[in-house]
């Protein structure tokens, strides 16, 4: 059992359901959090406050001084299309200052910090093998046949990762986590909000085909628990959910949110030119994109996956994700967005 948790990113989505399965735990929590910042999913938790970020060594230190336990769920998004080498660097940056830090503090070496959890992505799961395709077996934590693409979300999580890998072989108490597609309460930053939002107000008019796997947020911070107790160093573990086309998922939100789902398929040849002209646009204006390019390129090497291993290591199981959508619905409604 751990005593003092330092969760990293605990203003979002992923982070906010980590700190609460800690707490739920009985562990007492810690928060870094960047001045400023909206801080809604914190509201009533008997959480400590540090203000700083993983690009401030000195906040970082001061953030792992007496915890057990650190949860690294503030990894960048990239959600632009362009900058990609500005934003390697940061990644590059904030993740190595926060491995610098845990190395300095881990019990080895006269600090507490027991484990590193870190929260990664499904997307660096590798393709499986071509047999193993023919076959419809969904991907894995051994597959390693990496996803190329030009959009900057692809290299910063292989980055990261690896980075967290190396680590661990130098003896960081670093387990990894990849998550799939997130679902539920506490997307403040409007991750799957930006997509479930739309349908729900009837914005949506089509989809992009392809398959996901889409899983209750509130589970992956049950696993990313139970990933700390039980997963083993320099491992890392699938927390997943349904594997279901992009149509069937967006089928089930609008049976869920009372509104007509989309018919029709925008094709990918049509979908990217518009993406990378509304990107150009937010370039130009500094503003976020209507269409950012990202998510299309995630769909196109969206994969089914397996999370066995978690399941028979870690003793994950993924509950109701028609629950998890009705809870995002709700929250949804209550910050006045639908």
């Amino acid at each position: 059992m751990f005593e003092r948790a330092l969760v990293l990113g605990a203003t979002g989505m992923i982070g906010a359901h980590g700190l609460r399965a800690a707490l739920a735990r009985g562990i007492a929590a810690r928060v870094l959090v960047r001045p400023g910042s909206d801080r809604r999913s914190l509201a009533g938790l008997p959480v400590e406050t540090i203000e700083g970020d993983l690009h401030d060594r000195a906040s970082l230190e001061k953030a792992l001084a007496g915890c057990d336990l650190a949860i690294h769920a503030a990894a960048p998004y990239p959600k632009r299309h362009f900058g990609k080498a500005r934003l390697l660097a940061a990644a590059r940056h904030g993740m190595e200052n926060l491995l610098q830090a845990a190395d300095a503090t881990r019990t080895d070496r006269g600090g507490a910090l027991r484990r590193l959890i870190y929260v990664s992505s499904a997307t660096t799961i590798g393709v499986p093998d071509a047999a193993d395709r023919r076959a419809g077996r969904p991907a894995r934590e051994t597959d390693r046949t990496r996803v190329r693409d030009s959009a900057p979300y692809f290299p910063v999580k292989f980055l990261m990762e690896d980075l967290a890998r190396d680590a661990a072989e130098r003896g960081v108490p670093v387990v990894i986590v990849n998550p799939t597609f997130c679902v539920d309460e506490f997307d403040t930053h409007r991750t799957t909000a930006q997509l479930m939002i739309p349908l729900a107000r009837r914005q949506l008019p089509a989809y992009l085909a392809g398959t996901l796997n889409a899983v209750p947020t509130r589970d992956v911070g049950a696993g990313i628990l139970l990933a700390a107790e039980r997963g083993r160093i320099g491992e890392r573990y699938l927390l997943g959910g349904e594997n279901l086309t992009s149509r069937e998922f967006l089928e089930r939100c609008a049976r869920l949110a009372g509104v007509p789902a989309p018919r029709h398929a925008l094709p990918r040849a049509v979908a990217e030119p518009i993406s990378l002209a509304t990107e150009v646009i937010a370039w130009l204006t500094r503003t976020p994109p209507l269409f950012p390019m990202t998510g299309i390129r995630m769909l196109r090497h969206a994969q089914a996956y397996d999370p066995t291993r978690a399941r028979e290591e870690l003793g994950y199981a993924p509950t109701s994700l028609d629950d998890a959508i009705r809870r995002a619905y709700a929250w949804y409604r209550a910050q006045g967005w639908i």
